[in-house]
């Protein structure tokens, strides 16, 4: 374990000569905030040099505390831990590789989606023309998808504030030459997509709105230093 706010990437060679001397199957590179876990998983005793899971402690998501769990005294199965760890070292290459072909999809993905979708004869001319088509397609498949979930979220969110206060309670005027000021449908429902993206991070009720002339502030605790 090192100091927070250390490089840890400095200190990987330390983990790596203690992995390959003991039996551990284990290893975690820690600065107390951010964790890497690392395990032997392309070749037996010798430690990975790419962890299969980082957690920040700060930023912890709902998946982090499942697989945290796996590792504790009371429940820790080590065949288990493995089989988890090999799944998450895979999708997260499978995620980087996704990721890279629908930014700038290679010929051999261009290819392979354009024999699904094509009945001519593939050509390099015709990969050179289904190229951007492709791209454009993934990344709009992705904003769909991340449209959906925040909907999905958005309405969730309406649903629990149904019966209640409908409108976020707003900060009074500073002063008589902001009695005008009148909030919009878009300032509310930025309001209410801001509290449903936060939600799995602090509670909803402690994201609060404030609608003067000049701005529509969503503040973290009604605090202007927390926007």
């Amino acid at each position: 374990m090192q100091d927070i706010g250390s490089q840890l990437d400095a200190h990987g060679s330390q983990l790596y000569r203690y992995f390959t001397a003991t039996s551990a199957k284990i290893g975690v590179l820690t600065d107390g905030q951010y964790y890497r876990f690392f395990s032997d998983l392309r070749q037996q005793n010798i430690m990975d040099t790419t962890p299969f899971m980082e957690i920040n402690l700060a930023r912890l998501r709902e998946q982090d505390a499942i697989e945290l769990a796996r590792l504790s005294k009371a429940t820790f199965d080590l065949e288990r831990v493995i089989e988890s760890a090999s799944g998450m070292r895979y999708g997260r290459e499978a995620r980087r590789f996704l990721a890279a072909e629908f930014e700038s999809p290679s010929d051999r993905f261009v290819r392979f989606v354009v024999d699904q979708i094509y009945d001519g004869r593939i050509t390099s001319n015709v990969i050179e023309r289904f190229r951007p088509i492709i791209a454009r397609a993934a990344q709009q498949l992705v904003t769909a998808r991340v449209d959906e979930r925040l909907s999905k979220a958005l309405e969730k969110n309406r649903a629990e504030l149904a019966g209640e206060e409908t409108t976020p309670h707003l900060e009074q005027p500073d002063s008589p030459d902001e009695d005008d000021v009148a909030t919009t449908m878009e300032e509310l429902e930025g309001f209410f997509i801001i509290k449903a993206i936060v939600r799995d991070v602090v509670d909803p009720s402690r994201v609060h709105a404030r609608d003067v002339r000049s701005y529509f502030g969503i503040l973290l605790d009604d605090n202007n230093r927390k926007p």
